[in-house]
């Protein structure tokens, strides 16, 4: 059901994108360094990674591009760039972890909540292939990264997440990606 309602809401997403130059970016391009808007969208989160519970969260989604030097968020996400040539590229990534009820998740009745989680930390990317005449990019990516977890009066490490990986995208209107790692 709740998957039912997650493809039924993605399909009939609202977005208002009162978009707005603040300041001339990239000169090239002649786009604006910042774009702003708002929407509404609809996601189905696992509890926790290789959970088989979901739930839908609707959320008010800030549409944000910041087109900076050192700094970029797209729909991409948001990355800080320390290093980039041609085909390498050294980024501070990371995520989240939302928190879970226990009592509210049967494989998990009888343990402890789960914090809120995030994690944080460099990211070596190598462009693998950009190929123009078919639209895609392949990107091997390999992010190490320090994981804290925190139920907002305290805060601990969990450890460091290492996942490399291997992107796949084809361009096209809508973006299609495949991540294998």
């Amino acid at each position: 059901m709740t998957i039912r309602i997650f493809l039924i809401t993605s399909m009939v997403l609202i977005s208002i994108q009162n978009s707005f130059a603040m300041e001339q970016g990239d000169g090239k391009k002649g786009l604006p360094l910042l774009e702003v808007g708002a929407g509404v969208g609809v996601t189905a989160l696992p509890d926790y990674r290789g959970s088989d519970k979901t739930r839908a969260l609707y959320l008010p989604i800030p549409y944000i591009i910041y087109r900076g030097d050192r700094v970029k968020v797209d729909r991409r996400g948001m990355r800080g760039s320390i290093y980039e040539s041609k085909n390498t590229a050294i980024n501070i990534s990371g995520g989240f972890g939302l928190p879970v009820n226990s009592e509210k998740n049967e494989a998990r009745l009888g343990m402890d909540d789960l914090d809120f989680v995030f994690h944080i930390g460099p990211s070596f990317e190598y462009l693998i292939d950009d190929d123009d005449d078919a639209n895609s990019t392949t990107i091997f990516k390999f992010p190490v990264q320090l994981v804290l977890a925190t139920n907002f009066s305290d805060m601990h490490t969990e450890g460091v997440l290492i996942y490399p990986h291997i992107n796949y995208i084809k361009k096209a209107n809508w973006h299609f990606g495949l991540s294998i790692g």
